[in-house]
């Protein structure tokens, strides 16, 4: 809670004087860590579970949350950061602002990518291939073993490709980048095949004239 100014007032009913403040708001623990980023009293710890990573298109970034005290107050709600800074600070022996971290690894900004791009959510026509793949992109931020998982990864790795930025940088290079790691997903049948390569090449396209 936060107040403007104090000030004295005597009650009607019996002439006793009290203390009120003006100007009251009642302060969202979800607003402290955004609001206070620079401020000596904010402690970011390792990265969380919930809420989960999301890809923000206005920026073409993908966020993740860490840990977050404030003070004498102690935890407040998770912290909002980019993704990739904080897989980079794992590199270095620290999570998101001290100790190990379990929920997040080194590579997970380019896992993260991944699947977002299948899903969607980087390019929102690419939500159709849903139905033509043969296992969900969830399982790629699960870091289970798999070779079509490893595959699409390991190819975003190599180039450092973590955004659509990115993306459209290799694509200009290559309009075949990525293609043979993602066709991978697409079940077997052929008449499938042919829609999804399709739409593949349709939004590389796309992305080569707009950019997004």
């Amino acid at each position: 809670m936060v107040y403007d100014s104090l000030m004295r007032k005597k009650k009607q009913s019996d002439d006793t004087t009290i203390l009120m403040m003006t100007g009251v708001s009642l302060v969202n623990s979800a607003w402290l860590a955004p609001l206070a980023s620079n401020s000596p009293l904010l402690k970011l710890g390792n990265p969380v579970e919930s809420p989960l990573p999301f890809y923000d298109s206005r920026c073409d970034e993908i966020f993740c949350h860490v840990g977050a005290s404030f003070g004498q107050l102690g935890s407040v709600d998770p912290y909002k950061m980019n993704m990739r800074k904080v897989c980079l600070s794992l590199g270095s022996g620290s999570g998101g602002g001290g100790g190990g971290s379990t929920v997040l690894v080194k590579d997970d900004h380019y896992r993260w990518f991944a699947r977002f791009l299948l899903e969607g959510k980087i390019v929102s026509e690419l939500k159709e291939l849903g139905g033509m793949l043969k296992d969900e992109p969830a399982k790629i931020t699960k870091r289970k073993p798999s070779k079509i998982v490893a595959l699409l990864v390991n190819e975003l790795k190599r180039l450092d490709v973590f955004d659509l930025k990115g993306f459209k940088r290799e694509l200009e290079k290559d309009k075949n980048y990525l293609w043979e790691a993602v066709k991978s997903w697409c079940v077997k049948d052929k008449s499938v095949r042919v829609n999804f390569l399709n739409l593949w090449r349709s939004q590389v396209k796309l992305i080569l004239k707009v950019g997004y």
